[in-house]
């Protein structure tokens, strides 16, 4: 007897677990990347196959996927998330060798023994977490639902293909960018109490400056330490002149130089960076032998710390800036004992950039930015000079050109 029992419970556990293994539903996202519709078939494979999911456009948890070549080495990455939270419920990594078959094989064979139970996992808890119907009071019966009459299903538009825009727009162990700007400069002072100082300006002048953004860790992993990294700028102008408010006008030659840490927050394919730099920006004006000008020139040290983003908008397109405060160590000859022995200053830099891929991993970004340093002499009566402060301002427009590495 206890062996027909035995059997009996096996029997209906084996008739009763298809059906609910079959209500595991999920839903497909992006899959974005090189190659990545064969990634996509592999998977929806793997899952199929696995004979425990069913597919369903309105699932709460979703795959995305992303595929990239390292080293010349194949990598896919599906990641699991909560539709109605945005949060990441499981990622997967796969590798592969120099061709793509090999790894969509590998997809096909290993991705429900690796990711089964933490979707299994995933749908019981939401399964547990959902409000259960209740029962109408005993003797009184559910009213009659009217029938609805069904629309129609639309004819499904084919999606398009991820273009080579597209598949720039993931994150990248590595930028660099080139280009050209136009910047203007204003240095004046404010308080001048003797009257004898000059304000000088630059209206329009030619800029050279580059930039690159580089994660190490990103080419051997995609934890948390793909997501510090290093950043360099840096900018040249030859050649301009700078014009006092008398009309007198000074060769001028400045450059800059700026190297810091960065840690970058992923969410989804937009980023969020904070960052710690140090800087140095030289601006030297040539004045007569004479001395009649009395235009100083200017070298700032600065540590900056800030905060940056990217908001990837598709087709392509995105946007990046970021926002410092510049706390100055060092002004150069302006806080010289010749000059203003006891000023302190401070300063703030932004941008705002606008980038259009044109082709893969390359970008025309087109942007704004601005620098403004300002100084409080803070002076003593007997002072050579007697003046409150100075405003330092640059206004840039830039274009250039920039890699990003998949």
């Amino acid at each position: 007897m206890k062996r027909v029992s035995v059997l009996f419970v096996a029997l209906a556990m084996l008739l009763v677990a298809p059906a609910a293994m079959a209500e595991v539903k999920l839903a497909l996202g992006k899959f974005e990347g090189k190659k990545a519709d064969g990634f996509k078939k592999a998977l929806v494979e793997g899952l199929l196959n696995s004979g425990e999911v069913a597919l369903s456009p309105s699932a709460r948890l979703v795959i995305h996927g992303k595929t990239k070549k390292k080293r010349k080495k194949w990598r896919a990455t599906a990641i699991l998330f909560d539709r109605k939270t945005g949060a990441e419920v499981a990622r997967r990594v796969f590798k592969g060798g120099k061709k793509s078959k090999k790894l969509w094989n590998k997809v096909r064979s290993e991705f429900w023994d690796t990711m089964g139970s933490a979707i299994t996992s995933a749908h019981n808890r939401l399964a547990a977490e959902a409000p259960k119907k209740k029962d109408p009071p005993p003797g009184k019966k559910e009213p009659a639902k009217k029938p609805v009459a069904k629309k129609p299903k639309k004819a499904d538009k084919p999606k398009p293909k991820a273009s080579a825009g597209t598949r720039a727009q993931s994150l990248s162990p590595l930028q660099v960018a080139l280009g050209g700007r136009v910047f203007n400069r204003s240095f004046s002072y404010t308080d001048d109490l003797y009257g004898v100082m000059r304000d000088y300006s630059v209206d329009v002048g030619p800029m050279i400056a580059g930039e690159a953004l580089w994660f190490p860790g990103a080419h051997v992993t995609d934890g948390a330490g793909a997501h510090i990294g290093l950043r360099f700028r840096g900018y040249g102008v030859i050649g301009v002149a700078s014009e006092t408010t008398s009309g007198e006008s000074f060769g001028t030659t400045a450059f800059g130089l700026e190297g810091g840490l960065v840690g970058r927050i992923p969410i989804f394919d937009h980023e969020i960076l904070l960052d710690v730099s140090a800087g140095h920006d030289v601006y030297e004006v040539e004045t007569p032998s004479s001395g009649a000008a009395l235009v100083p020139n200017i070298a700032y040290t600065w540590i900056r710390p800030g905060i940056g983003f990217r908001a990837v908008f598709g087709a392509g397109v995105s946007m990046s800036g970021d926002f410092g405060w510049l706390f100055v160590l060092d002004t150069g000859e302006l806080g010289t004992d010749a000059w203003f022995p006891r000023l302190a200053a401070g300063g703030l830099s932004g941008s705002v950039f606008v980038n259009v891929d044109v082709f893969e991993g390359l970008e025309v970004q087109l942007g704004f930015e601005a620098r403004r340093y300002w100084t409080e002499m803070l002076p003593e009566f007997g002072d050579k000079f007697i003046v409150g402060g100075v405003v330092d301002q640059y206004l840039m427009g830039t274009l250039r050109l920039a890699y990003r590495m998949p």
